[in-house]
């Protein structure tokens, strides 16, 4: 299973993410192998938890699918510009077009699924 993403990337300050890991990473070289991949991985968050802005979780609180990216919200925007616009002008061509936008969401979502599995 993909893990969310819940940090903010667009703009990360990736050098200052560096040399935090590296200033962390000196002192694995003093522990034993054994807890060097716990303290690795702690690390890793700890560093990215102060580094990086988190997500904004949604009021309802339900996670988005592992699935969900850019290109989901897209679709659904547009599909919701086109229920908008048939609910403004009820004409047989936004109908239509309604109607596509609607079964090609659902033929990209079950796609997105299928990749996962």
């Amino acid at each position: 299973m993909i893990p969310l993403l819940k940090y903010k990337l667009k703009d990360a300050n990736w050098n200052g993410y560096r040399n935090r890991l590296d200033h962390r990473f000196a002192k694995l070289l003093t522990s034993d192998l054994t807890s060097r991949a716990d303290v690795l991985s702690q690390t890793m968050l700890s560093v990215a938890d102060d580094m990086f802005p988190l997500k904004k979780r949604s009021v309802v609180g339900i996670p988005s699918p592992p699935w969900w990216d850019q290109e989901c919200s897209r679709a659904l925007q547009e599909g919701r510009g086109a229920e908008i616009l048939q609910c403004r002008n009820m004409s047989q061509d936004n109908f239509i077009n309604l109607s596509k936008m609607r079964a090609s969401f659902g033929f990209f979502a079950e796609e997105r699924i299928a990749r996962l599995l």
